[in-house]
């Protein structure tokens, strides 16, 4: 099984070549999404070296926390996380049984957003990532084909591919070489270069202990999965200080045995040659240091600790690229891994519930909390299943179309039941922050004898008129009053024009971020020009890709006020309203504030409105779909019947 180690090393020098010039486009497409949030990446074996890097990488891009785990740990953890989060999933081959129940369990317990980067092509994790509007794949056939036993060129190719992504907005900072990267193209040089001490006393040893520091932990985790899966040594990993707190003790007791490496920056260099300087003379050391910037040097460190592992090998006679593996190693790989906790459980039956709690920032629930809030569930399905309404109001990006769709518009399953609505004489309401590309896209999809049954809330509300009707929203508008202190701001900070787009209408500035820059940075700013323009009764509210400055009284709610003040409806009442960003300050939070609301995402923490009933795993246009398939329709109004929402 594998290939000769040495081969593998051999060649590096190509895969760095081919990571260093392979088109980013759709890796950066899947990686946009997870700038808003902290992360959990996820990697089994050597993809897990990976994962400790991309956390780091993210960590220092946005500033929020990352956390590399197993798909184990992560299958442990994720029903218990209450706060908003993504995660980026690591594979070379896309198909074992641990990756495929990572991916299982972010679709299930409903990861904020996902992104899939694999070293392969047409893979199982592919396929059941496919239709999964909150999963993004970006697979890539590398030039050394499949690894060996261990990790080595699709390693390197992944550290190189997500330090171009972390690290930059679009200009290349990595060496262009791999030579340039190491100061050599020959490895046994770059190894005799870095090294200072007893290279082979410390590889003859049976135990080395090996310290790291910020940036080289993720060479260090490799190190010690290398030395473990092909039973070079036993490795024990500490970063500089933790070693202070005891673990130095082994060398106390196991001296004869064991030897110590340090993985250094130059930042770690003082403290590194102080903590080796005060060990037994009879303790063979070495200190490695990388002296290339940040993230250079963690991936010189990454090719720093394959080069260890080859001279290991030679050294005791083991290829660690065909080590040999037992029969019960191949069945041990292939386990399922199904955990039948009753929690897991308990959340899958009860999902709506965890959706709230989520909200509130709550992991553990209490009796009193728990009964509080199904009672409180139960009463709104009551209330939504035991009325017929006359129409029905959606938000349109992330309800209608997903956001793959946003420039071509909703697909044949969703309007297929919109027609199916308005042929029964169902009235329709689309409430967006879009201006008139939403009339454009919807006259597309929907025949025009239904477009003077559905009405458009354009820019948030700020302007309604039928699909039928060609001036509204006005082509050319004067920005109101209340706004105009607000565009004077922002239009003159040099700051805020260099990364925000901006748009303009009659009630609304719309702020769009470009990559250098958060949506919730952009919200930040937004509130920011509102309260220094003193601008009283202005709000900002944000959707997934942009944030929205409104004028006092504008309000997705006025389409619904509109509807009764035409007659369309008698009363609020008989108006069912759904949308994804319920969560204040979403786009959709006053929308589904409405007593009678549902959201295909996120959920706000009233308890007595805009609750998610769609199934576990189903969100976004999937749901609206769920949702749509479960309208009964009678002549003029429709009633829901919301087979999926389980009391518990």
């Amino acid at each position: 099984m594998g290939r000769p180690y040495q081969h593998e090393l051999q060649a590096l020098g190509e895969t760095y070549g081919w990571a260093r010039a392979l088109e980013l486009g759709a890796v950066r497409s899947a990686f946009e999404p997870l700038s808003e949030k902290p992360l959990v990446v996820i990697g089994s074996g050597g993809s897990l070296s990976a994962a400790y890097l991309a956390a780091t990488l993210h960590e220092r891009r946005f500033g929020h926390i990352a956390r590399p785990l197993t798909p184990l740990e992560f299958r442990e953890v994720a029903p218990h996380l209450s706060a908003p989060h993504s995660a980026l999933i690591l594979s070379a081959g896309g198909r074992n049984p641990d990756v495929l129940s990572a991916l299982k369990t972010c679709i299930e317990f409903e990861t904020s957003r996902v992104a899939v980067l694999c070293g392969a092509v047409k893979t199982p994790l592919a396929r059941m990532a496919k239709g999964q509007e909150f999963v993004r794949v970006a697979e890539f056939l590398p030039p050394f084909g499949k690894d060996g036993f261990l990790a080595v060129n699709s390693l390197l190719a992944f550290a190189v591919i997500l330090s171009r992504i972390f690290c930059s907005d679009g200009a290349e900072t990595l060496p262009r070489t791999f030579a340039a990267l190491l100061g050599t193209a020959d490895l046994h040089e770059f190894l005799r270069t870095t090294t200072d001490g007893n290279l082979e006393g410390v590889l003859e040893r049976e135990t080395m202990i090996v310290l790291y520091g910020p940036d080289t932990k993720s060479a260090a985790v490799d190190l010690e999965s290398k030395f473990t899966e092909a039973a070079l040594g036993r490795i024990q990993l500490s970063d500089f200080r933790n070693f202070g707190h005891g673990r130095h003790h082994w060398l106390a007791k196991r001296n004869r045995e064991s030897a110590v490496l340090a993985l250094c920056s130059p930042a770690d260099i003082v403290l590194a040659k102080k903590t080796l300087g005060f060990l037994p003379k009879n303790i063979p050391r070495m200190i490695a240091n990388f002296p290339q910037a940040f993230p250079d040097r963690s991936i010189a460190a990454i090719v720093y600790a394959m080069a260890v592992a080859g001279t290991a090998g030679i050294i005791k006679g083991i290829d660690p690229g065909r080590p040999g593996v037992p029969d019960f190693g191949r069945r041990i790989y292939h386990i399922k891994a199904t955990r039948k906790d009753r929690e897991v459980r308990d959340a899958s039956n009860a999902f709506p519930l965890r959706r709230k709690f989520t909200t509130l920032g709550l992991s553990s629930r209490t009796a009193s909390t728990l009964r509080g809030l199904s009672a409180a569930m139960n009463k709104q399905i009551s209330g939504l299943t035991s009325r017929n309404f006359k129409a029905l109001v959606l938000d349109y990006d992330g309800t209608v179309c997903t956001a793959a769709q946003r420039f071509h518009g909703p697909d044949e399953a969703i309007s297929e039941q919109l027609s199916r609505l308005l042929s029964s004489n169902v009235a329709l309401g689309i409430a967006t922050g879009r201006g008139d590309s939403v009339r454009t896209d919807l006259r597309r999809v929907l025949a025009e004898k239904y477009w003077q049954r559905l009405w458009i809330g354009y820019h948030n509300g700020g302007e309604i008129g039928r699909l039928d009707d060609d001036k509204v929203p006005p082509s050319q508008c004067e920005l109101s009053d209340e706004l105009k202190p607000i565009r004077a701001q922002l239009e003159n900070d040099e700051f805020i024009r260099s990364v925000i787009d901006l748009r303009f209408s009659q009630s609304q500035i719309t702020l769009r971020p470009r990559h250098a820059i958060s949506v919730h940075a952009t919200l930040e700013l937004a509130l920011s020009n509102i309260k220094s323009a003193g601008a009283v009764g202005v709000r900002a509210v944000s959707s997934t890709h942009s944030v929205d400055i409104i004028a006092p009284r504008i309000s997705k709610m006025s389409l619904l006020d509109h509807l009764v003040d035409c007659h369309v409806v008698s009363s609020l009442d008989e108006i069912l309203c759904i949308g994804d960003r319920g969560r204040f300050p979403g786009n959709d939070y006053e929308l589904l504030s409405h007593t009678c609301a549902l959201s295909v995402d996120e959920v706000s923490a009233d308890a007595n409105s805009g609750w998610n009933l769609a199934p576990p795993g189903c969100r976004g246009v999937a749901a609206t779909l769920f949702y749509l398939a479960h309208v009964s329709l009678h002549s003029g109004s429709f009633s829901l019947s919301l087979p999926g929402a389980r009391r518990p």
